[in-house]
């Protein structure tokens, strides 16, 4: 796979060595492992495991009246590995559901009868991990409800429902869950529960809610009968501007300390390949004002930076981001043409510009590969970080119909 780097084969795993450079002691900062309070001064390694798009099967029917079954054999065969490796997190970053089911949970006027609840169903499958799990949203649970084969759910109401179930208290999901600082006891920023900080040793972790679907922005609705009614751009400007906010508090406590070493930030959609995906009909990409934040963030703090993402279900971990890539640019049928406005980056291929070497984008596996990516952080390594792809015999067996 082409967009993979420095590949070492092990027998139980593939184990991806990036040259990134941290250390792990940070005094202070703003929520650490209630299972681990001495973890701001760890000098021990540690791992967590990523993984998102995921369940999608099984399912029951046919568009457009197709729902989510459960249990999911795949997924749980997922959580089972995840549990019998020793790590001290999880995070999912997104999509709980495939693309083309309904958004059924909580909404007894368009909820199927006999239907599962999507909601519910995850947040206890997320109890079932021995660790605490910190979960994203993804735009196949709220931003895609309004399509007519997801049920012409109010993506808004759908949003709503997903911060009342998974986010009502400052601590994660899983068994041994842990504090986290959310957005919404910032003044101003009282909706976005969603989105999370916390600190172990010297790295900052950040988590916002940033999907796929050109993150709610210049909304695609051809296949949404009949078209939805909220307003996806209020939406889409407010989180948007709270989503940089946050991520340049993060960037703000990390470089509040010199034994700061890395920020990972974790979301859901795909901010390279689909900065502005085609055939869409999106004019401007709903993730430029993040990418301006993170490029020019990630320069300044020097040190590395981890992006992690999922929605394409391609499993890479490589270095895209250049001082031009990816950028503003227009979709002409399947390419981009460059665009004029010096506040924009017109780019049309990633190997443009100088590339910015202290950062890494991990992208997890997706349906119908389920599987999970294993980070190991080990401050007596050279490297200290290193990625390795966790596959799981027998799995893959979902259908992915729609990203």
């Amino acid at each position: 796979m082409k967009h993979i780097k420095s590949l070492t084969l092990s027998t139980k795993h593939l184990r991806i060595t990036m040259g990134l450079t941290l250390t792990v002691v940070l005094g202070g900062g703003l929520s650490f492992l209630a299972a681990d309070p001495e973890n701001n001064e760890r000098n021990n390694s540690f791992t967590f495991a990523l993984l998102g798009d995921v369940p999608y099967a099984p399912t029951s029917g046919t568009a457009p009246t197709k729902v989510q079954t459960y249990p999911s054999q795949e997924y749980n065969d997922v959580i089972t590995d995840i549990n019998n490796h020793d790590v001290m997190f999880t995070a999912h970053v997104g999509d709980i559901k495939a693309g083309d089911t309904l958004c059924v949970g909580g909404n007894t006027a368009k909820d199927p009868a006999t239907a599962a609840n999507v909601y519910t169903n995850n947040f206890a499958l997320f109890s079932t991990f021995l660790s605490g799990v910190v979960y994203l949203p993804g735009d196949n649970e709220w931003t895609d409800c309004h399509r007519t084969n997801n049920g012409t759910y109010n993506p808004q109401e759908r949003l709503s429902y997903i911060r009342k179930t998974f986010f009502v208290t400052d601590q994660t999901l899983g068994k041994r869950h842990f504090t986290v600082k959310h957005q919404s006891s910032d003044p101003g920023f009282a909706l976005y529960s969603e989105n999370v900080m916390w600190q172990i040793g010297g790295i900052v972790f950040v988590g916002i809610n940033q999907p796929g679907s050109n993150n709610n922005h210049q909304r695609n609705i051809t296949a949404s009968v009949p078209p939805p009614a909220d307003d996806n751009e209020g939406e889409y400007t407010a989180r948007n501007a709270a989503n940089i906010a946050w991520i340049n508090k993060a960037f703000d406590l990390a470089g509040s300390s010199e034994k700061t070493r890395a920020v990972v930030i974790m979301q859901q959609g795909n901010v390279f390949e689909r900065f502005l995906e085609s055939g869409q009909g999106y004019l401007t990409s709903g993730y430029e004002g993040f990418v301006a934040t993170l490029r020019t963030r990630t320069v300044a703090f020097g040190k590395p930076v981890v992006l992690v993402a999922g929605d394409t279900h391609t499993v890479r971990i490589d270095k895209p981001l250049t001082t031009l890539y990816p950028g503003h640019c227009t979709p002409v049928t399947t390419t981009c043409l460059q665009q004029a406005p010096a506040t924009s980056s017109p780019i049309v291929v990633s190997s443009a510009g100088t590339r910015i070497q202290n950062f890494t984008r991990v992208e997890v596996f997706g349906s119908p590969d389920a599987h999970w990516v294993r980070v190991v952080v080990d401050p007596n390594d050279p490297n200290v970080f290193s990625f390795g792809m966790q596959t799981i015999p027998g799995t893959g067996r979902g259908h992915d119909d729609d990203h």
